[in-house]
C-alpha cells in the first residue's frame, strides 16, 4: 500500500474529521443558464431604442425642446417595471440625457405617479415629468394638464420645496399660453400682490374690509401687530381706510400721478419669455392674442412674440405704503392719548391734516351711533297700570276712598281742557336705569374709543389738524324758549326744521355741521331724554315726535 493510501485511510477513520460540515454531502438543483433580457440592467426595450432613433440628425443637441416633445409623444403611454435607485442630475434634463437604466427607472416612477403614488426621486427626473405636462404630453387637454400640475406640486412639496418655486411662474404662464379661465390663478399666492394692488387702485368700488386687507397685504408696516390696533381694531380700520381713500382722492385732484403710481410705479409692457428655464419649444406660429389676469397684470402675443404687462416693481410689502400706515397709527395714538406713543416719519402737513379730518369725521359718526335709542313696550303698560291700581287700593285709607270721586274729577280736568292723551303720548319720557330693568324701555347704544370722556382735549390735539378744526364756540345767547343753545346752534336747528342750508348755517359761525349737530343733541338730551336730530335720507332731520315742541320753544 502506498503512503498516500495510508494517509487517506487514517483520515477517514478519524471521527472528528468526518463530522466537519465542509465534507457533509450536498444536494444540487437545476439552475437557468441565462436570465430574461428584460430583467438585465443593461437591457433596452424596443420602445426606448425607437425613441433614441428619433435623435439621429440632432448631433449632440440633446436638450432640444422639439426633440424632447417628439420623444415624449412617442413615449406618452409607455410604462416599465424596473425601479432605479441611483442618482441623476442635469440642467435642462431630457430623455436623451438619461442612460437606458435611468430611462427605465423614470418610466417606472412615472407610472406610479399617474396612479396617484408619489415617491421621492432625484429632482432632474421630477422636472422631466413637469416638462411633459407643460407640453401636454400624456394629458388630453390644457385643463387636465393644469389640474395635474397643481396636484403634483402639492403632492411633491413635502419631498422638495423647489418644485413649488418654479411652478409658481410656470402655472401662470401655462394658463395664459393655453388661454384657460384666469380665475384659475387669480387666487395664487404669487399673484396676491397684484390682486391687492387692483383693490387699492380701484378703492371706490371695494368694501372697507377688502381695502383694509389690501393695505395690510402690501404694507411693510404690519398694523395688525400694533398695540393700538389690538386695543381698538374697528376704529383703526375705519380711520385707516378713510385716510387711504381721502389721500387717493387728493392725488387724483391735485397731483400728476395717482397715489398707487407714486407708491408702486407705472404699468409697462415688455417682451417676455414664456416658461423660462423649462424645456418648451418656442412656437412662432402662435396666433395673436391678449390675456388679462388683472388690470395691472396680463400677457399678449404678437407675431409669435410674447409680451407681459405688469408694474415696474413688485408691489409686495411696499416701504412707502408702510410709512403712511405707520404715520396713521402714530397720529391716532397722539389724538387719543395712548400710553404707548409711536414716532412718526416725515409726514407732510397735507397728509397729517387728512388723518386728523378722518379721525374727526369717524369720531362724530361713532357719537351719533352711540346715541341712546329708547323704545317703549306699549303692550306692558296695561299690566303696569293694573298692578299700580291694586297696590294703591291696598294702601288707601277709608277717608281717601271717600274722597276718590272728587280727586278723579280733578285728574280728568286737564284732558278736558285740550291736553289730549295723544299729545301727552307724543313726548318721550326720561328714562332711568331702573325703568330699563323693568322691561318697559330698552336702551340701545355702546361705548367706544370715541366716547366724550376719551376724546383728546384741545391742548393735546395735533396742531396740524388743518382748516377743518372746530372754531371756538360763541358764548351762549340768552336762553330763548328754554333751549340752552348758542346762536349758531339755533340757526342750524332752524335750518333743519325749515329744510334750509344746514351747512351754510354752521359755516356762518365758523363750525362744522356734524360738530354743531352733536352739540345740539348733547345740550337737548336733558330736556328730551334722546337725540333730537338724526341723519335722514335727505340730510339732517328732527324726530317727528319732538318737532312741534321744538318749534314752539325756538319760536320758528
Amino acid at each position: 500500500m502506498s503512503t498516500l493510501e495510508e494517509l487517506l485511510d487514517e483520515m477517514y477513520s478519524d471521527e472528528r474529521f468526518m463530522n466537519k460540515k465542509s465534507i457533509q454531502p450536498k444536494v444540487y438543483s437545476d439552475e437557468p443558464i441565462i436570465k430574461r433580457a428584460s430583467a438585465m440592467k443593461n437591457y433596452a426595450p424596443p420602445k426606448i431604442a425607437e425613441m433614441r432613433a428619433l435623435a439621429e440628425g440632432h448631433g449632440v443637441n440633446w436638450t432640444s425642446p422639439r426633440l424632447f416633445v417628439r420623444q415624449g409623444r412617442l413615449m406618452a403611454d409607455y410604462e416599465d417595471d424596473c425601479p432605479y435607485r441611483g442618482g441623476f442630475f442635469r440642467y435642462y434634463p431630457t430623455y436623451q440625457l438619461m442612460s437606458d437604466e435611468q430611462l427605465r427607472g423614470y418610466f417606472t416612477w412615472r407610472a406610479g405617479v399617474r396612479r396617484g403614488r408619489v415617491e421621492y426621486i432625484p429632482l432632474s427626473f421630477v422636472f422631466v415629468y413637469i416638462y411633459e405636462l407643460l407640453n401636454l404630453i400624456g394629458v388630453g387637454s390644457p385643463q387636465e394638464g393644469y389640474e395635474k400640475l397643481v396636484w403634483f406640486r402639492d403632492a411633491y412639496a413635502p419631498f422638495d420645496g423647489s418644485v413649488e418655486h418654479y411652478l409658481k411662474d410656470w402655472l401662470v404662464d401655462f394658463v395664459a399660453y393655453y388661454g384657460l379661465d384666469p380665475t384659475l390663478i387669480r387666487d395664487e399666492e404669487s399673484l396676491s400682490p397684484y390682486r391687492h394692488y387692483t383693490v387699492l387702485s380701484r378703492w371706490k368700488t371695494h368694501t372697507q374690509e377688502a381695502l383694509f386687507a389690501a393695505v395690510c397685504g402690501l404694507s411693510s408696516y404690519n398694523i395688525e401687530k400694533s398695540k393700538f390696533y389690538k386695543a381698538f381694531p374697528e376704529d383703526t380700520k375705519a380711520v385707516l381706510c378713510r385716510v387711504f381713500a381721502d389721500f387717493s382722492q387728493h392725488h387724483a385732484d391735485r397731483c400728476k400721478n395717482s397715489l398707487c403710481e407714486r407708491l408702486f410705479g407705472k404699468v409697462h409692457t415688455l417682451p417676455y419669455t414664456m416658461f423660462a428655464s423649462a424645456v418648451v419649444p418656442f412656437d412662432r406660429e402662435k396666433p395673436d392674442c391678449e390675456y388679462e389676469i388683472f388690470p395691472c397684470y396680463g400677457y399678449a402675443c404678437r407675431n409669435g412674440v410674447w409680451y407681459r404687462t405688469r408694474l415696474d416693481r413688485s408691489p409686495a410689502k411696499n416701504r412707502k405704503l408702510g410709512e403712511l400706515v405707520r404715520d396713521v397709527d402714530a397720529i391716532l395714538r397722539e389724538r387719543c392719548g395712548f400710553d404707548a406713543p409711536l414716532k412718526r416719519t416725515d409726514a407732510t402737513k397735507v397728509f397729517t391734516g387728512i388723518v386728523n379730518n378722518a379721525f374727526d369725521e369717524w369720531q362724530a359718526e361713532k357719537k351719533r351711533r352711540a346715541a341712546a335709542v329708547i323704545r317703549i313696550d306699549v303692550s306692558k303698560l296695561d299690566a303696569i297700570r293694573s298692578d299700580a291700581s291694586e297696590t294703591r287700593e291696598k294702601l288707601m285709607t277709608q277717608e281717601e276712598r271717600d274722597d276718590e270721586g272728587g280727586n278723579a274729577a280733578r285728574r280728568l280736568a286737564p284732558l278736558e281742557s285740550g291736553n289730549t292723551e295723544s299729545e301727552v303720548g307724543s313726548r318721550k319720557p326720561k328714562v332711568s336705569q331702573a325703568g330699563s330693568e323693568s322691561g318697559l324701555m330698552e336702551i340701545e347704544g355702546q361705548g367706544s374709543l370715541f366716547d366724550p370722556g376719551f376724546a383728546p382735549s384741545e391742548e393735546t390735539a395735533s396742531p396740524l389738524e388743518g382748516p377743518k378744526r372746530e372754531a371756538a364756540a360763541a358764548p351762549d345767547a340768552p336762553n330763548q324758549g328754554g333751549l340752552p343753545l348758542d346762536e349758531t346752534e339755533r340757526r342750524v336747528l332752524r335750518a333743519v326744521l325749515d329744510g334750509g342750508d344746514c351747512a351754510a348755517a354752521a359755516g356762518s359761525g365758523g363750525r362744522m355741521l356734524s360738530v354743531v349737530i352733536d352739540s345740539v343733541n348733547d345740550k337737548l338730551y336733558d330736556l328730551f331724554g334722546d337725540a333730537v336730530i338724526f341723519d335722514g335720507s335727505d340730510g339732517p332731520a328732527v324726530y317727528e315726535e319732538y318737532e312741534e315742541e321744538i318749534k314752539e320753544r325756538i319760536g320758528t
